[in-house]
């Protein structure tokens, strides 16, 4: 229920933003406005301004479902005009004002946007600390000392200056960035399939061999060690969904690469525990682009 007041509240303001934006503007270039409403249904309030300038003598009016508005000005088209205001109607105002007049309620609308997330930007969000979980036995991380709880202040890479983490979302953003950008990026294809002899060809093909590995199919029991030897973990298929695999790797604390598809949508959130690519069929009809992965990962 909560929900529902917020979107109707949020869609009310921005309706009223907008149709202020029109108002305003006509208002400048010397356009009578007749009423400037918000919603439509049975009107709940209704008033006009005392000392309304520039000949103006707008109704102001709310309604009872603000799921729209309007602002209704002076025109001949819509009802005959007195000769006296004539100059007051929209249609016979230069093509300028009459286009700053349309424009003004969609730019209005991105002056709040802007408004409202530099506000958001300069008050800033409530994100969790860089602190490490206790790392799997076995894993890098258990051999380089690292016993969990400790909070991570800066980072960087090989050859570059350390930089101030944040955040725990700024410590993982920063790992899958060194993964895609081929920081020491290496490719392990796990498992079994229809598709692994075409893709083995591809690697060949592309002369990947040197950093893309295939295991074949893997024992359960050493499916821990495949996982513990990895830094991300990428699911590409668009047709398996939300599979047993990518809850093994978050188990196994990695990062989630994964295709937009049906079931991991539900499951994860882009960005926020993962990070999503787009699904890409090649149709008939369709254009394919090569990628050049090689000189991604080095």
């Amino acid at each position: 229920m909560l929900t529902v007041v917020a979107f109707i509240v949020a869609l009310g303001v921005l309706i009223a933003i907008h149709e202020y934006g029109h108002y305003r503007v006509a208002v400048a270039c010397g356009v009578k406005v007749l009423r400037f409403s918000v919603g439509f249904g049975k009107t709940i309030f209704r008033w006009k301004p005392k000392n309304q300038k520039n000949g103006q003598d707008t109704e102001f009016v709310i309604c009872l479902f603000p799921l729209g508005g309007y602002v209704k000005m002076l025109d001949e088209r819509e009802a005959p005009v007195d000769a006296a205001e004539r100059h007051l109607a929209f249609n016979t105002q230069p093509l300028k004002y009459r286009a700053a007049v349309v424009a003004a309620g969609p730019i209005a609308n991105l002056l709040l946007a802007i408004f409202l997330y530099s506000i958001l930007n300069w008050s800033g969000l409530q994100e969790p600390k860089a602190v490490l979980a206790s790392p799997i036995a076995g894993s890098v991380a258990e051999k380089a000392g690292l016993r969990g709880m400790e909070l991570v202040k800066e980072a960087g890479f090989e050859d570059e200056d350390m930089e101030q983490v944040r955040s725990f979302e700024d410590l993982r953003w920063r790992l899958m960035q060194g993964a895609l950008n081929g920081r020491n990026l290496r490719l392990v294809i796990s498992g079994i399939g229809p598709d692994l002899v075409t893709a083995k060809e591809l690697v060949s093909t592309m002369r990947l061999d040197d950093i893309i590995d295939f295991t074949g199919h893997v024992s359960y029991e050493n499916v821990p060690e495949v996982y513990r030897s990895a830094d991300l973990f990428v699911s590409p298929t668009w047709s398996e969904g939300f599979s047993n695999t990518i809850l093994e790797a978050m188990a196994s604390g990695l990062p989630i690469v994964a295709a937009r598809a049906i079931g991991v949508v539900d499951c994860l959130t882009d960005r926020e525990n993962a990070l999503f690519h787009d699904v890409h069929r090649n149709m008939p009809g369709t254009k394919t682009r090569n990628f050049n992965f090689r000189s991604k990962t080095g």
